[in-house]
């Protein structure tokens, strides 16, 4: 286990060390309080590894416990414990490679450096991920809006943050917080108020797509209810990540045999319909969150039960499935006189 002088545990330990120092001058904290301080970082422990799964990577899965509290205002101690998962080597293997995709992508590298200040480590998961735990909890909300990629989902996250700062905000005897072993209390109280979530962003209504997409990192079914499978858009060979919201296809593709990887050096692909959520921040449109809605062809098969919209349905589609992009796909030209 790592000592008092070591800000996160070896590799050997599978153990992060987190002291949260409240700077209170009696000495003493409600339970309410301490109850909301500890889930809010149990929530963002849970959040982290479901948006990045660097755990798992390692076969592991992040618990987190409480030791008694120490000399110094209001000390509490936390320690993450990275327990075995009882996985098959199949899914491990699955979750493995996905993780490579992800953890050696620059954007993610890019977005790791910037929230912990550290160049990232691929052969130490654990201690990467507490230094994203320290990041989240030390940066400034607005700050981590800022760097998140538009493609990962960190509400849960910002959300549990949020609480914690409100309850330290809402208690009079908390001037400060740290989370090291320091006391300084290098976040005071004036600054608790740019910790917390403001409705700052107006989620509008989905767009929905149609993508010829190259299956690049499958997940399964119990990774992917967390994590998203890696695909590569066919009309520009962007790389783009998506849940699999089709559950027959999904089920079909990965346990059933149904779907089978070519045996070739072609491509897997699918021609489906995607959904990405919105928002509106500062101002902008941004986009997040990709779906896929429904598989409609597998390396260019129409799947059982699956039929393809009429040209005139496509046509007449929400505004958000422009005609001359989309009829292209289903071998149809388009006429601007259509439309």
């Amino acid at each position: 286990m790592a000592n008092g002088d070591e800000e996160i545990g070896s590799e050997d330990s599978n153990v992060f060390r987190l002291p949260i120092h409240f700077d209170v001058e009696s000495g003493r904290m409600p339970a309410s309080d301490i109850e909301i301080a500890l889930k809010s970082v149990d929530e963002i422990v849970q959040a982290l590894e479901a948006a990045f799964g660097l755990c798992r990577g390692a076969n592991k899965k992040p618990v987190v416990y409480v030791e008694g509290t120490k000399d110094g205002s209001f000390l509490i101690e936390i320690f993450i414990w990275f327990n075995e998962l009882s996985e098959s080597v199949e899914n491990i293997r699955t979750v493995i490679y996905t993780i490579g995709v992800v953890t050696n992508s620059q954007q993610f590298r890019d977005f790791y450096h910037r929230l912990t200040g550290k160049e990232f480590d691929p052969d130490k998961y654990f201690d990467a991920f507490g230094s994203m735990l320290k990041g989240m909890l030390n940066k400034k909300t607005k700050e981590i809006e800022e760097i998140t990629p538009n493609d990962i989902n960190l509400e849960k996250c910002t959300k549990a943050k949020s609480d914690f700062y409100k309850m330290a905000f809402e208690n009079p005897d908390v001037q400060g917080i740290d989370f090291d072993d320091s006391k300084k209390s290098h976040i005071r109280r004036e600054d608790f108020r740019q910790h917390c979530s403001v409705p700052s962003k107006i989620r509008p209504p989905s767009r929905l797509e149609y993508r010829q997409a190259v299956i690049v990192a499958p997940l399964t079914v119990d990774s992917s209810k967390a994590r998203k499978w890696g695909f590569i858009n066919k009309a520009d060979n962007s790389p783009f990540s998506a849940y699999m919201r089709d559950e027959d296809f999904r089920r079909g593709f990965l346990h059933e045999a149904k779907y089978p990887l070519k045996q070739t050096a072609d491509d897997d692909e699918i021609l489906a319909l995607f959904e990405v959520k919105r928002v509106q921040a500062g101002g902008e449109l941004v986009e997040k969150d990709w779906s896929v809605v429904e598989v409609l062809l597998f390396d260019g098969v129409l799947l059982e039960g699956k039929s393809l919209p009429s040209k005139e349905e496509l046509l007449s589609a929400p505004p958000d499935i422009q005609p001359q992009n989309v009829l292209p796909l289903f071998n149809w030209s388009f006429d601007e006189s259509e439309n």
